[in-house]
């Protein structure tokens, strides 16, 4: 079994990198994105925005208490009629569960593989 995976997604105008594994150390919850002019880095509790030498930390409002974790937020969203959206999303999942299934052909294959797998 793999410990460790790492998924590299290529857009025509950026690259994705993820990677994830079970099996590291300590709890990395992060992302950070790089773009040509800035890039950004997020954690738990912390989001800072890095141009040049310049970091500055960006300052978010907390989340109202039934978005604050993802039971409360579809309990919330069946409870008052709204939409699952965001990362709770059939969508957004589907989405996510495609990339992982073309990463596995992908490791299986050692080919690219293009997205989508299936025509919606």
């Amino acid at each position: 079994m793999d410990d460790d995976a790492v998924i590299v997604a290529n857009y025509p105008d950026a690259v994705g990198i993820v990677q994830a594994s079970w099996n590291w150390p300590r709890s990395i919850n992060d992302v950070q994105v790089f773009g040509d002019k800035a890039s950004i880095f997020c954690d738990r509790d912390l989001v800072e925005l890095y141009k040049g030498r310049e970091r500055r930390k960006i300052d978010l409002a907390p989340l109202p208490p039934e978005r604050q974790n993802p039971v409360a937020f579809f309990v919330d969203a069946v409870r008052n009629n709204r939409p699952i959206e965001g990362l709770l999303s059939p969508e957004y999942n589907l989405d996510v569960a495609e990339m992982l299934e073309a990463a596995k052909i992908s490791a299986r294959t050692g080919q690219a593989v293009k997205l989508p797998l299936a025509a919606r």
